[in-house]
């Protein structure tokens, strides 16, 4: 049952990486490199909302991007891991 809830929790934490890596690319999750303070611009044109904003630390964003990134094959690991390392 433990793990079963692990495994439930690591594939969220996963997917949130997933949509803070897709709000990013589409402009909607500021991105490090773009300097935006507080989500505000003075030309009024739409400015992405930063990480604090919409609730996400920043190491838990890189910490769901990092398991993101990892394949099938790198999540049948993960679940092993899971199973084995409780």
């Amino acid at each position: 049952m433990k793990n079963e809830a692990s495994e439930i929790e690591i594939r969220a934490i996963r997917e949130m990486g997933k949509l803070i890596e897709q709000g990013q690319e589409r402009g909607e999750i500021a991105k490090p490199e773009d300097g935006y303070k507080y989500g505000t611009c003075n030309s009024g044109e739409q400015v992405p909302q930063t990480l604090s904003q919409i609730g996400v630390s920043r190491k838990e964003s890189s910490t769901s991007k990092n398991l993101a990134s990892i394949d099938e094959a790198g999540d049948t690991i993960s679940r092993r891991m899971i199973l084995y390392y409780p």
